[in-house]
């Protein structure tokens, strides 16, 4: 394989597709683009299959929407659908700079052609195979010349809205490794704000319980009283504010919930439960008539 120099500025990938391709009417800020639409649409699709290798999509959509910023397999499976064409990519062995006439650069990609005495190599990009039916073809990448399955997508031809990008069927490229420290680096900043966050929200949560319970231990009689009407405006103001359907759905669940709650008392308790009842509504009369 030859490499073709491209420019080293982080559009490297979409530098090389437009080289191979030979459309010089595209941009790499028009493919980035591109390649940004179709991970936002199609962003759990990739975040199951691509998330537990290089970590989760909502970052790396962050990362692509700046121009220049390095490419990963997120940007390779999404081009390879935007293009309708098949990408593989093709890395390096180690110290294969030295071993292959300093022909190979780390964390960059250039586009691959196989020798012009070679026939099937003129054949095969002399006459590409553009994908006419609906369904997108086998995508994939090579990972130290072993093929490995990127996706088998399902979308309808009606989700793109892109004009298709002629390119040959098989774009070869050479990329860095997938497991970078700084994809490491990005896993292990994200769980720890996960976990902090949800320390946070836990702490939050306890907080807020302790304060309830030292207003109603704090409360006299007469001001939990006051507190319960008021919280009954609000519920009643809240059914006023809801659909008739709604509000009847609320009060029939409500009557259900108080049933299951008096089966399952003991005779005691209901009894308990009814001088409470006589005692709020005695101290009710007692706040209105003062």
């Amino acid at each position: 394989m030859i490499p073709i120099e491209v420019a080293a500025d982080g559009n490297c990938l979409y530098n090389s597709i437009i080289r191979l391709s030979g459309n010089t009417a595209s941009t790499p800020s028009e493919l980035r683009v591109r390649t940004l639409i179709e991970l936002v649409k199609n962003e759990m699709f990739y975040h199951n299959r691509c998330a537990h290798i290089v970590g989760p999509v909502n970052e790396a959509i962050k990362n692509i929407a700046r121009n220049f910023s390095f490419s990963e397999l997120y940007e390779i499976a999404a081009l390879s659908n935007v293009l309708n064409c098949n990408i593989q990519s093709t890395e390096s062995e180690i110290e294969a700079r030295r071993s292959n006439a300093d022909n190979w650069s780390p964390n960059h990609f250039v586009p691959l052609l196989l020798p012009s005495h070679n026939s099937q190599s003129q054949n095969h990009l002399g006459q590409p195979k553009i994908s006419g039916s609906g369904s997108t073809p086998t995508k994939a990448t090579t990972k130290n010349n072993t093929l490995t399955q990127v996706r088998i997508p399902e979308f309808n031809a009606n989700d793109n809205e892109m004009q298709p990008f002629q390119v040959p069927s098989t774009v070869i490229t050479t990329t860095n490794e997938i497991t970078t420290p700084r994809t490491k680096r990005r896993l292990q900043l994200a769980e720890t704000c996960a976990n902090v966050e949800s320390k946070i929200v836990e702490h939050k949560r306890m907080q807020a319980h302790e304060r309830m319970a030292a207003k109603r231990a704090a409360a006299t009689p007469e001001e939990a009283e006051r507190q319960r009407i008021i919280a009954r405006e609000r519920s009643a103001a809240k059914r006023t504010a809801l659909a008739p359907e709604v509000v009847e759905r609320k009060r029939a669940l409500d009557h259900e919930r108080s049933a299951a709650r008096r089966a399952a008392l003991m005779p005691e308790e209901i009894e308990r439960q009814r001088a409470l009842n006589r005692e709020r509504n005695a101290v009710r009369r007692a706040a209105l008539t003062s």
